[in-house]
């Protein structure tokens, strides 16, 4: 269980009353505080690790050939050169040439699936969830920052706040196959939390502009429905969403056709 859903439950432990509280063991909190402690560490991706966070657990691999290097796309236009040299400088040469390193197309349906850069460590829910995924972070942010790590979880702020910025929106989660939908819009009270912990009033002034941005991808058509004047879910792509595809698979990787694959499936 990812350590962000041990912090829920804690949680939701401490609101059941006192008699939640009175029958915990003291040796028992600090074992799971320990735990929970260790696994912020043991599920954060960061471009120096790069390695461990381009595999993707939902693509299949070809059964035959060479196997191919893991795909990475930058933000395509002036920023690509920098960035290309940032990750230069982060990964050792010989973990670079085992990845695949591309600007972003221009056209979404133009892209493999591979893994979109951020420029900050961020916490990934763990199992075949290896990314940064849209609504996840502000649990995971609010566990880190009553965890005392208020530094990753204002990383994951910006690593979201920049997804705006190159992406269009906070997407369902940095792969390329992702570009075509966002999740529930919880970016204001993430960056809201972030800022009451930090009270860093020019970060928070940044953060402005991509707020705005994101805002408006919401309030407007196709996600603004005229008649209601309401939001709505709306993803772009078609056919099933690759975590579904991923999720009817057993671990020997065959098919389970009791699933039913919805082609709007919201992780």
């Amino acid at each position: 269980m990812p350590r962000w859903a041990l912090v829920l439950l804690l949680g939701l432990a401490g609101a059941a009353g006192p008699l939640a509280a009175a029958t915990a063991q003291p040796r028992d909190l600090d074992s799971l505080r320990r735990y929970i402690a260790g696994s912020w560490d043991r599920l954060t991706r960061s471009n120096a690790g790069l390695l461990a966070a381009a595999p993707d657990a939902m693509i299949r691999e070809p059964k035959k050939g060479t196997k191919p290097r893991p795909i990475v796309y930058l933000p395509s236009g002036a920023i690509y050169r920098r960035l290309l040299a940032s990750l230069r400088r982060e990964l050792a040469p010989s973990d670079f040439a085992r990845l695949d390193v591309r600007p972003l197309p221009a056209q979404d349906d133009q892209a493999a699936p591979g893994l979109l850069y951020l420029p900050k460590p961020y916490v990934v829910p763990g199992g075949r969830f290896n990314e940064l995924y849209g609504w996840d972070s502000y649990f995971i942010v609010r566990g880190l920052l009553a965890d005392g790590r208020a530094d990753l979880a204002k990383d994951m702020a910006d690593d979201l706040l920049f997804e705006v910025a190159h992406y269009g929106k906070v997407l369902n989660a940095n792969r390329s196959y992702y570009l075509t939908r966002s999740q529930p819009p919880l970016l204001s009270r993430t960056v809201l939390a972030v800022y009451e912990t930090t009270r860093d009033r020019r970060w928070l002034a940044d953060a402005v502009a991509p707020l705005r941005r994101y805002y408006r991808y919401w309030a407007r058509p196709p996600h603004r429905i005229r008649s209601t004047d309401l939001a709505r879910y709306y993803d772009e792509g078609e056919g099933p969403v690759p975590e579904s595809v991923a999720g009817e698979r057993d671990a020997r990787g065959c098919q389970d056709n009791r699933v039913v694959i919805l082609p709007t499936q919201v992780h």
